[in-house]
């Protein structure tokens, strides 16, 4: 796994629940353009 995508997934794991809009170039994530946390309640 490249280390774009490991960081990915670390930002998603810390995200808990959510949406997140990601820009891809070249098979890989280069950016997270939007992310909105949401808490269940």
């Amino acid at each position: 796994m490249h280390e774009k995508e490991l960081k990915l997934l670390e930002f998603i794991r810390r995200l808990g629940y959510g949406e997140i809009l990601i820009k891809v170039q070249d098979g890989l994530p280069v950016m997270v353009e939007r992310a909105t946390e949401k808490i269940k309640l």
